[in-house]
């Protein structure tokens, strides 16, 4: 038994058995409170946060229309951090000017009317609590964070992962799916620098109906004595602290190997072998778990429409 375990399903009676409420995995489906389920529709695709992903920082400080910089900024923690910030106030004046609600903030509110000299979020970790709310919101408009979607429920997250998929045209048979399975009470007894937001769902019915939960590590704020208005400070007066882009399974691993010890196993890797995606799909739309349910509007209608037919020709392909 280890922090981080993988369960293999390769089988069509393998599946049958894992999805029962009376198995050997039942908690997954009836301990809700217990567990925050991720699935991806590829074994190949990290446990990333899409901040960390490719070259997104350096998009995300070209957005701003700032003046070109070194690359060596984005080795450090500060660099994206400062992205970050003004990311999110760029975000809030142009929600503000559309007449948008967004959650409010006496910070970013600050900036965008130019009252006076404003200094970034005192807190001592990085996220800054006044900020959560507004980061989940704009997470959930594909707004690049360093937080990770969750959801609550297992079926949710077996629909992303056949979703995602679905949507992929290579031969499935080649990949697998894969669903992670965070113990969230078994994490919370640890020292493991995780923390989670629940998003404000009067402000996106889409996190309701997914059951939305984000997870972020958290880290030492490096702006809270900055003023928002200034640039990004020269390269040498940057904090040394440099970006660490792990997948959130490889940091649990080097955690509890390195600066903590536990028995308990904290993250599932649920691997689905690639030929059960056709009949995995028709199951959960059986318990409708489908795009009209996970995006409730015309938008998850048409989705479904769509997803339905690149099921159906996948499932003829196999049949051929």
């Amino acid at each position: 038994m280890g922090v981080v375990t993988t369960i293999g399903i390769d089988t069509i009676e393998q599946l049958h058995e894992f999805l029962s409420p009376v198995g050997e995995y039942k908690d997954f489906f009836t301990q809700h409170e217990r567990y925050l389920f991720r699935g991806e529709g590829s074994v190949h695709y990290p446990l990333n946060p899409s901040l960390f992903r490719g070259k997104t920082v350096q998009t995300l400080y070209r957005s701003l229309r700032k003046p070109p910089i070194d690359e060596a900024y984005f080795q450090y923690e500060e660099t994206y951090q400062w992205v970050e910030l003004q990311s999110l106030i760029k975000f809030f004046r142009l929600a503000n000017n559309a007449g948008i609600s967004v959650p409010h903030s006496e910070v970013l509110q600050s900036s965008v009317l130019h009252l006076h000299d404003t200094y970034a979020p005192q807190d001592e970790a990085w996220l800054p609590a006044e900020l959560l709310d507004l980061f989940s919101l704009a997470r959930h408009y594909s707004f690049p964070t360093r937080m990770i979607d969750w959801s609550d429920n297992i079926y949710t997250a077996l629909y992303f992962a056949c979703s995602s998929a679905l949507n992929n045209d290579k031969d499935w048979s080649e990949d697998e799916l894969i669903v992670y399975a965070l113990n969230l009470s078994n994490v919370r007894e640890t020292n493991f620098p995780i923390r989670f937001v629940r998003p404000l769902h009067s402000f996106n019915e889409n996190s309701k109906a997914q059951g939305g939960v984000l997870s972020y590590i958290e880290t030492e704020n490096l702006l809270k004595e900055k003023n928002i208005s200034e640039e990004l400070a020269p390269l040498e007066k940057l904090a040394p602290k440099r970006m660490a882009h792990k997948p959130l399974d490889q940091h649990l691993t080097e955690h509890f190997s390195e600066k903590e010890t536990t028995q308990k196993e904290l993250l599932h890797k649920i691997v689905i072998n690639g030929e059960v995606i056709p009949k995995l799909y028709l199951y959960l739309d059986s318990l409708h778990y489908s795009a009209e349910k996970i995006y409730p509007d015309l938008y998850g209608v048409v989705r479904k429409m769509l997803q339905d037919e690149a099921n159906w020709a996948k499932k003829e392909e196999k049949e051929i």
